[in-house]
């Protein structure tokens, strides 16, 4: 059984926490109770606990403070907090301290609870079969989780395929801890929930690389639906329907006045807002999705890189060439080298 501390000065929350969730189902069994990060220490000192549950805002001791006391004297210990805070910052710092998840109280009764300890008992049965033997705690030298952390904090990857297409290769390559990645993850689509205000699905459990691949893929695709639906109605969202609009005509010179206009924002307005939101102006998320498309072309090995060059908008195979270094830092048949194949007239 995972031994589970909670920790909440507001004695009817603690209650409800005590009572709504299905704790036995998941092998959890709750031993002991606090109201504050000291009391929390105190009851360390003389129990046994695998999980401690615990709100942040709490008076003595608040719940930041009990965790970084709490990794140095029971390192084996694992956090999920609950909180009334919807600051991405003050989360986030949860986070990096190695919280597993958090629950909203805005939301308890709107989340799913089965699931959330359905993952959280997962993870905390890992740490402790991990705990119970060292040496097979980690399976070879494991990569810094920063680069990936700061690829996925830039929105880029919602709407530009080939800067998914380039984090999915990097999570593919590197050699990521499975909870830094969980963790990092989460960061990430918290910091959409809060500051951009977008609908998220759930993360649920990330195993692996591929779990956080295909979270990827399927998180912006519900993204941009809810967006061009008009939710949220916000900048940040009309930029998303403002960038599909721009991948759908990839191919033709594309009218930036018609696109804003469809999207709901002046022709200025949208151009100022694209390049500080993402980071690029709307013509170079044009240039990257022929790109893109010249890349999948080049995998299929189908057509020769002259063929291709025409079939994504270029008049010639030297400009294509000449873009396709700029985006890449690699020419097309450099590319084509390590993931396509000569076309049939090219070989």
């Amino acid at each position: 059984m995972i031994r589970v501390l909670i920790i909440d000065d507001d004695r009817l929350s603690l209650s409800g926490i005590r009572t709504m969730l299905p704790w036995e189902k998941h092998q959890m069994q709750i031993v002991g109770e606090a109201y504050n990060g000291k009391e929390g220490l105190r009851f360390l000192e003389k129990h046994t606990v695998d999980l401690v549950m615990l709100d942040l805002a709490m008076p003595i001791m608040d719940g930041l403070t009990f965790i970084q006391k709490c990794r140095e004297l029971h390192p084996v210990v694992q956090y999920v907090v609950m909180t009334f805070h919807e600051d991405f910052s003050y989360i986030q710092e949860a986070l990096r301290l190695g919280v597993i998840d958090y629950i909203s109280k805005l939301k308890l009764e709107e989340e799913d609870l089965d699931s959330l300890l359905s993952r959280v008992s997962e993870v905390v049965q890992r740490h402790i079969s991990a705990e119970g033997n060292e040496t097979a705690s980690k399976e070879g030298k494991t990569d810094n989780i920063q680069e990936a952390a700061q690829q996925l904090s830039y929105p880029l990857w919602i709407c530009d395929d080939l800067y998914l297409w380039e984090t999915e290769r990097m999570l593919k390559e590197k050699n990521y801890a499975v909870q830094d990645l969980d963790t990092t993850l989460r960061e990430t689509i918290l910091r959409l929930e809060i500051t951009n205000h977008f609908h998220v699905l759930d993360i649920g459990r990330i195993r692996s690389a591929e779990d956080a691949i295909r979270y990827l893929y399927t998180c912006r695709e519900y993204i941009i639906e809810k967006a061009q639906q008009g939710d949220p109605n916000t900048t940040e969202a009309r930029l998303l329907v403002a960038a599909d609009l721009m991948k759908k005509s990839y191919q033709e010179s594309c009218l930036i006045q018609e696109i804003a206009d469809a999207s709901g924002l002046s022709r200025s307005y949208l151009s100022s807002c694209f390049s500080r939101y993402f980071g690029i102006t709307p013509n170079e998320f044009i240039r990257r999705k022929r790109i893109f498309e010249s890349m999948k072309l080049i995998m299929e090995g189908t057509h020769s890189l002259t063929d291709i060059a025409l079939m994504v908008g270029y008049d010639s195979y030297q400009y294509y060439k000449k873009m396709f270094l700029e985006v890449r830092k690699e020419s097309p048949k450099d590319f084509r080298q390590i993931y396509g194949r000569p076309a049939e007239q090219e070989r």
